[in-house]
C-alpha cells in the first residue's frame, strides 16, 4: 500500500512538472520576434515514439544572429521528415512571430529545404553548410552559431524526448 502511495505522488508531481515545462515551453514558442539578420537552419534525426512505435523525426532548427552578433535559437519543431511542407510551415511560424531583415540564409542543400526557403524567403541570399562542419568563406559568427545550434538542438532534443 505504501508503495503504491508512493508511486501515485511520484506521478502527481511528475506530473505537475511537465505541465509546468509545457507552459513554459509554449511561451518560448510563441514568443514575439524581431530583426535578424543571419539565419542558420538545420535538422537532426531522433527517434520518437509515435502511435505504439518507435519512429525517425526531424527536429526542425532556426538559430537568429542580429546585426549586433547576439545569437538565439529562434524556435524548433519535430515533424516526420524534411519535406518542403514541413520546412515552410516552420519557416513561416517564425516570420508570422516577427521574424523580418534576414540578409543570409546558412542551410545544408536538401530539397525540401530549399523549395521552403524560395518559397517564404524569396531573393535571400543562402550559404551552403556542408556535414557537420561549415566551409567555404563563412564568418566566425556563423561558425559559433553553427556550434551553438548543434548544442541547441541536442538540448531540446534531450528536454523534448527524455524518458
Amino acid at each position: 500500500m505504501a508503495g503504491s502511495m508512493c508511486s501515485s505522488r511520484w506521478y502527481v508531481i511528475a506530473t505537475r512538472a511537465a505541465a509546468e515545462l509545457d507552459a513554459e515551453l509554449a511561451v518560448w514558442r510563441n514568443r514575439p520576434l524581431g530583426e535578424v539578420t543571419y539565419l542558420i537552419l538545420g535538422a537532426r534525426y531522433e527517434k520518437v515514439r509515435h502511435g505504439g512505435a518507435v519512429v525517425p523525426c526531424a527536429v526542425l532548427t532556426a538559430i537568429g544572429i542580429t546585426a549586433d552578433g547576439k545569437r538565439s535559437v529562434l524556435g524548433c519543431s519535430v515533424a516526420r521528415s524534411e519535406a518542403e511542407t514541413h520546412w515552410r510551415d516552420f519557416l513561416q511560424s517564425l516570420q508570422e512571430r516577427g521574424m523580418y531583415g534576414v540578409k543570409l540564409i546558412v542551410s545544408d542543400d536538401h530539397a525540401g529545404l530549399k523549395a521552403a526557403r524560395h518559397a517564404t524567403m524569396p531573393g535571400v541570399p543562402w550559404q551552403r553548410r556542408h556535414g557537420a562542419t561549415p566551409r567555404g568563406p563563412v564568418q566566425p559568427q556563423t561558425v559559433q552559431a553553427h556550434s551553438l545550434a548543434k548544442d541547441a538542438a541536442q538540448r531540446t532534443t534531450r528536454l523534448l524526448f527524455s524518458g
